[in-house]
């Protein structure tokens, strides 16, 4: 008997344990999310109909590094990160798109190098505080969503200049990206609606046949939590994640390679229009910097990607600079980037910043040093 009241009062237990966190979970995400190690899918990017994702204006988004350990990222009028004590109330110098590497959710904003760019180049020209360097980064950003989101977005603040920043994942995301897009005869973007706009509909039309895994937060949540906990990994729910990143070493990747940067092409048309100056720049990952044993054949397919873009560039006329050779040749660059991930350290960041102000201070983009590409 005192077996069967235990195990009573245990399951009572559980089912008060179990109904409090779903409470938690549905009502109070934001709150709870932090404490358990997980973050929104695109840090506060919204899915949308005609852009795809549309930026978070004026919201304050908390990204979780680890459980118990959180950074605050702020975004201003424009869906720019800046800094929380800030506004984008000054017109931008110079806005830099990028994907989540130039974001950088995992550290301060003012660690930053789009950050670090502004205050040196504010100190340099002995100028005010202000932020005239904006982030522009993203979740799946690519030259192709930056044209997108040109005229909704950039072209508008009249910045005096506009820098891309791509890498091998620009690739990816692009291929992610493109299969929402839909093309008219002349090429033209007619729409572009994200995959989760269709699903959100699919659910509504069927409200009365709810999925648990949907219905239910606990369950929802659960799963990528347990999978986080024991295999140190969160299994992807985006549509748009499917694709692996097989798409670099399939046949005509050179093609596909190519497609993804045509973009570019656009957004330097459309920005000497209106007189922005427009420049790309290459950040390399991890493994295209460091020097690994037994890896030629990696550095040799990383060498031809920034050749070939380098030369789809150069042909046309667009400036651009790769940064590959300048980090490879700092002594700190074994430092530059986070434990097994691609994005960058707050020393990369540093070191990312010196290059930005060196390179546009002599100009680099304008000359031939600004499109060498090195092994």
């Amino acid at each position: 008997m005192p077996r069967f009241r235990c195990l009573i009062l245990g399951l009572l237990i559980l089912c008060g344990l179990a109904a409090g966190s779903e409470y938690v979970l549905r009502y109070h995400l934001d709150l709870a999310a932090p404490k358990i190690g997980l973050n929104s899918q695109y840090f506060g990017w919204t899915t949308c109909d005609h852009s795809f994702l549309a930026a978070p204006v004026n919201q304050t988004i908390t990204y979780t590094i680890k459980p118990g350990v959180s950074n605050e990222l702020h975004f201003g009028s424009s869906g720019f990160r800046q800094s929380a004590t800030k506004g984008n109330s000054t017109a931008p110098e110079t806005i830099c798109l990028g994907d989540e590497r130039v974001l950088a959710p995992e550290i301060k904003h003012q660690q930053t190098f789009v950050a670090l760019w502004s205050q040196m180049s504010g100190s340099s020209s002995g100028g005010v505080a202000d932020e005239t360097v904006h982030n522009g980064g993203m979740p799946l950003g690519c030259p192709l969503l930056w044209q997108i989101q040109l005229d909704e977005r950039i072209i508008p603040h009249h910045p005096r200049r506009v820098v891309c920043f791509i890498g091998r994942q620009s690739l990816q995301n692009d291929f992610n990206i493109r299969r929402s897009v839909v093309f008219d005869e002349d090429g033209q973007i007619v729409a572009c609606k994200h995959p989760g706009i269709k699903a959100e509909n699919r659910k509504s039309t069927q409200a009365g046949q709810k999925n648990p895994l949907e219905e239910y937060a606990l369950l929802r949540l659960g799963f990528p939590f347990i999978c986080k906990l024991f295999l140190n990994d969160t299994p992807q729910s985006d549509p748009l994640r499917t694709a692996g990143p097989l798409v670099t070493k399939i046949e005509g990747s050179r093609e596909f390679l190519q497609l993804s940067l045509h973009p570019l092409l656009n957004i330097a048309e459309r920005c000497r229009a209106v007189n922005i100056e427009f420049v790309v720049v290459y950040l390399p990952d991890q493994s295209e910097v460091m020097d690994r044993e037994g890896n030629q054949i990696h550095g040799n397919i990383s060498a031809d990607h920034r050749e070939v873009v380098s030369e789809y560039l150069m042909a046309a006329g667009v400036p651009f600079i790769d940064l590959t050779s300048l980090l490879q040749s700092d002594p700190q660059v074994s430092n530059a980037f986070l434990n097994q991930s691609d994005h960058f350290s707050v020393v990369g960041h540093q070191m990312i910043a010196d290059l930005l102000i060196r390179s546009f201070n002599h100009t680099l983009a304008a000359k031939p040093m600004g499109n060498r590409v090195t092994n």
